[in-house]
């Protein structure tokens, strides 16, 4: 079958999904508040975009959401020092994942959602922005705009590259549209050997592929300077409360973080547990759950009917407290916080988050089995001995029990933990020698 009739019959295939979708889609962007930013997506960028981007050289860095953003943040600060004059336009696919360019990234020049996939909108985009270089993170691979980019000659790399099993098998069912679209990216910045080899079997040119690591052992922890007691004061603890921190967490595993928790707690009245759902959506829906296992939910900021915020001081300590993370953006910087972090997306079949984050601030991670979107990063914590993995409730008390009662032992994890980072950075300087070429006049 000829490439462009593929090519049409994809972006028809696309139009149909899209309309199929749009009820719930537009339901879920409701419940959330965050509206669906419909012109963005059809290519409208917002006047002040518009302006930012004038009459400037661009790099577009594109990454889908959090974690994505997350990841790109050293290399976008890197590139920003090393190249003060270029602007730097950052899109995501999520509201949360835009939130965070603006909290977290603030060397990014201008942000917006990202077109959607139709050779006409791309188009109309690729004439507002001009960008000299185009820098995907992760993989997620938009066949008609890499099309679009290969016809007016625009570099498009893919950094911090990842593939997993999963995602190769689904890419490699459809190659003959992929891999014309990945004959156009100059060069590809995997995270790992298994990484280069899914991208060459969907069709990358292995000649292309270059290991760089992750970039997300480059990771700064500027905010470790902040003093403790200003983060503890925020969070309500008291002296001699203890805390024990969830981030990223789901449905399902939070009920079980939860009885675990006041588990624990029956052998040290002092540990208060933070929970960090992924999504704050959810939050009312936590805060039902937490009070009905028999703790009292806490927001970080907000009182919750009524009652005293995180903020606003300690709680009775005949209370088992459990905080609710209300922000974006913060959860990094309280891993400093705790005596052991739990991450999330690991004992919901979810694929897991950034186990990153505590290890780089010394602390054990304590993670479950669904690891397969983290699972070299998995592997080298548990290699390193920074990390334990649990499959259940019981695991759960024990292992974190066993942390907590353990001095010696948390220290010696958080220092693995934070050796095994320092060996593995440098994603960054092998990030930007891939595409520094394109980034100079």
């Amino acid at each position: 079958m000829p490439r462009g009739l593929i090519q049409r019959l994809y972006t028809v295939a696309l139009g149909v999904g899209l309309v199929v979708a749009a009820p719930a889609y537009l339901a879920k962007a409701a419940r959330r508040g965050t509206g669906v930013a419909l012109r963005e997506r059809l290519g409208r960028l917002p006047d002040s975009v518009v302006a930012a981007l004038r009459g400037r050289r661009a790099v577009w860095v594109h990454a889908v959401s959090v974690g994505e953003v997350t990841a790109a943040a050293p290399l976008l600060r890197e590139i920003k020092a090393r190249h003060p004059t270029l602007c730097l336009f950052v899109t995501t696919v999520t509201a949360t994942g835009r939130q965070t360019v603006i909290e977290r990234v603030p060397q990014a020049d201008a942000t917006a959602y990202f077109p959607l996939d139709f050779p006409r909108v791309a188009e109309r985009v690729l004439r507002l922005v001009e960008p000299r270089a185009f820098l995907c993170v992760e993989t997620e691979l938009w066949p008609n705009f890499l099309f679009a980019l290969a016809r007016r000659g625009i570099p498009a790399f893919l950094v911090n590259a990842r593939l997993t099993e999963r995602s190769a098998r689904r890419y490699a069912w459809a190659r003959r549209l992929f891999q014309p679209a990945l004959a156009g990216v100059f060069g590809f910045g995997a995270q790992t050997a298994a990484d280069a080899e899914r991208l060459a079997a969907i069709g990358a040119d292995p000649g292309r592929i270059v290991i760089t690591g992750n970039l997300k052992f480059d990771q700064g922890t500027e905010d470790a300077d902040m003093p403790s007691a200003t983060r503890r004061a925020g969070l309500g603890l008291g002296p001699e409360e203890r805390l024990w921190v969830a981030g990223s967490t789901h449905p399902g595993e939070e009920t079980l973080l939860v009885r675990a928790y006041l588990r624990l707690r029956q052998r040290d009245p002092r540990l208060v547990l933070l929970l960090a759902p992924r999504h704050l959506d959810r939050l009312d829906k936590v805060e039902a759950m937490v009070r009905e296992e028999g703790a009292e939910p806490v927001r970080r900021t907000a009182p919750i009917g009524g009652r005293r915020s995180a903020s606003a001081g300690p709680a009775s300590s005949a209370t088992p407290r459990v905080i609710l993370l209300d922000t974006l953006g913060e959860l990094a910087s309280l891993y400093t916080e705790a005596e052991v972090a739990f991450v999330g997306g690991t004992l919901a079949p979810v694929g897991g988050h950034n186990l990153l984050e505590p290890a780089a601030r010394g602390k054990p991670v304590v993670f479950g089995p669904h690891t397969h979107k983290c699972e070299e990063i998995a592997r080298t914590l548990l290699a390193a001995g920074a990390g334990v993995r649990v499959d259940s409730t019981e695991a759960l008390v024990a292992q974190v029990g066993r942390l907590l009662g353990d001095g010696a032992l948390r220290a010696r994890m958080g220092r693995q933990g934070l050796e095994m980072v320092a060996r593995n950075r440098g994603a960054v300087d092998r990030t930007l020698a891939l595409v520094h070429p394109w980034l100079v006049d």
